[in-house]
C-alpha cells in the first residue's frame, strides 16, 4: 500500500489499476463534511481509496494529535 498526496491520489489510483499495488490516503479528518479548510473528509475518499493512515507519529507530533482524535478518525 503505498499513500500518496491527496492531490496524486486520482492518478496513483489510474496508474497502479490491476496490479497488486494498492492506494491509501495519508490522513483523513475526524469531521465528516463541512468547511474545515485543508481537510480530507471521509467523503472525498469514499469510492477513492480502501485504506487510511491514522495516528500517524507526524500527525501526532505536528498537530497534536491523540489517541481520541484517532477514534474520531475511525
Amino acid at each position: 500500500v503505498i499513500c500518496p498526496p491527496f492531490s496524486s491520489l486520482p492518478a496513483a489510483v489510474s496508474l497502479f489499476e490491476g496490479t497488486n499495488i494498492k492506494v491509501g490516503a495519508q490522513d483523513v479528518s475526524k469531521f465528516k463534511k463541512g468547511a474545515y479548510t485543508g481537510e480530507v473528509s471521509v467523503e472525498m475518499l469514499d469510492g477513492l481509496v480502501e485504506y487510511c493512515i491514522v495516528g500517524h507519529s507526524e500527525r501526532r507530533k505536528y498537530f497534536g494529535e491523540n489517541d481520541r482524535d484517532v477514534i474520531e478518525k475511525a
